[in-house]
């Protein structure tokens, strides 16, 4: 317990705080507010529209890369808006696919039904692999990675 769940009376008795501030695990993040008011300058001084419109860029350049690809299916309820990419590998669960591209040095996640549970019934999966761009990422990564699931649907 720490600030502000309780404070002490004595070196042998506090007093729990009464409202939601109980409920506190111990005392503030300063060294994470930190990073996080310089990841938000950051993010300022890019501009939140040309972080926005490089991102739609970089998910529309994966969308087609991956389209190429056979034995890839995409699954994306709104098309090129965003980084976000979610696919399948044929005859891949989607565990290993994101085990293989780890080894490949490329990141990404399962989208399974404890996180994303109406998108995977409406697409009809039990799980997904999603690759999330962001302005950082660049178009030579997106090929990396649509070479690494080419080579990995030609070998399974």
């Amino acid at each position: 317990m720490g600030y502000p769940a309780g404070r002490w009376i004595d070196t042998t008795e506090y007093e729990i705080a009464s409202g939601i501030d109980r409920f506190h695990l111990g005392d503030y993040p300063y060294a994470l507010l930190t990073g996080l008011t310089a990841a938000v300058g950051y993010a300022q001084s890019i501009g939140i529209e040309n972080i926005a419109a490089r991102n739609r860029t970089l998910g529309a350049y994966c969308r087609q890369a991956l389209s190429q690809v056979q034995g890839v299916y995409l699954y994306d309820a709104k098309q090129g808006l965003t980084g976000t990419v979610p696919f399948n590998l044929v005859r891949v669960a989607a565990t290993d696919t994101v085990r293989i591209l780890e080894r490949e040095g490329i990141v990404t996640c399962v989208i399974n039904e404890a996180g994303a549970l109406l998108g995977l019934r409406k697409f009809g999966q039990l799980e997904l692999v999603r690759a999330s761009l962001h302005c950082f990422n660049t178009e030579l990564e997106v090929e990396h990675l649509a070479e690494v699931l080419t080579r990995t649907a030609y070998d399974s």
